[in-house]
C-alpha cells in the first residue's frame, strides 16, 4: 500500500534540548475530532527529506507518502515461534497506534418526518516506535529523534486496505515541501 497526503503546516519551532532541534506541528481537524500531528526532527533527517530548517515553513504544504511494509520474523533456538525483527526498523518506520472507523448520527427534527444524517470517517494514528507521548526524566523531555506522531484522514479504500495489513506491518514516511 502506498499513499500520499498533503498537510498545512501549522507551527514551527525550534529547542536547546539536544536530541529534538526542531519541531514541525500540522494543521489537524478538531471538527473530524483528531488533532494535529507532529514531527521531531534534526539537521540530518532535515537534509535527507530536502526540508528547510526555517520558521517560514508556517503555512507551507508539508506533502507526507506513506508506504506499508511487513516486518520479517526471527526465530531463535529450537522455538516454531517467530518474534517480528526490530533490527531492520528504520527512523522512517511508524507503528500503527490506531485505525478507526468513526460513525456520528445525528437526528433532523425540524423535518417532518425526522431525517438522520451520518457522517463517517476513518482514521489512522502512526507513531515512530509505538510511542505517543515524549518520557520526561528529570524535567527534560527525552524523545528519540526524528520522532513522528501522525493523525490522518483516510478514504474507505485506504481503510480497508490498512485494515487488511498483517499484523507485523509498519508504516515508512517521507517527506517533502510543496
Amino acid at each position: 500500500m502506498i499513499f500520499a497526503k498533503k498537510f498545512k503546516i501549522d507551527k514551527v519551532g525550534a529547542n536547546a534540548i539536544r536530541n529534538k532541534p526542531f519541531v514541525i506541528v500540522l494543521e489537524g481537524d478538531p471538527y473530524k475530532r483528531y488533532g494535529e500531528s507532529s514531527l521531531i526532527i534534526d539537521a540530518e533527517t532535515c537534509k535527507r527529506f530536502g526540508i528547510p530548517m526555517s520558521f517560514d515553513l508556517v503555512g507551507c504544504t508539508l506533502i507526507c507518502w506513506f508506504e506499508s511494509r511487513e516486518l520479517p520474523l526471527k526465530f531463535t533456538g529450537s522455538s516454531k515461534k517467530g518474534c517480528v525483527d526490530t533490527d531492520t526498523l528504520t527512523d522512517d518506520d511508524l507503528a500503527i497506534c490506531s485505525l478507526r472507523k468513526i460513525e456520528r448520527v445525528s437526528t433532523e427534527y425540524r423535518m417532518m418526518p425526522p431525517a438522520k444524517h451520518i457522517d463517517i470517517w476513518h482514521t489512522l494514528e502512526l507513531s515512530s516506535g509505538g510511542e505517543l507521548y515524549p518520557v520526561t526524566i528529570r524535567g527534560l523531555e527525552e524523545t528519540s529523534c526524528p520522532f513522528y506522531h501522525i493523525t490522518l484522514e483516510l478514504t474507505e479504500k485506504e481503510y480497508q486496505t490498512c485494515k487488511a495489513l498483517p499484523p507485523t506491518s509498519v508504516i515508512r514516511v517521507g517527506f517533502s515541501i510543496a
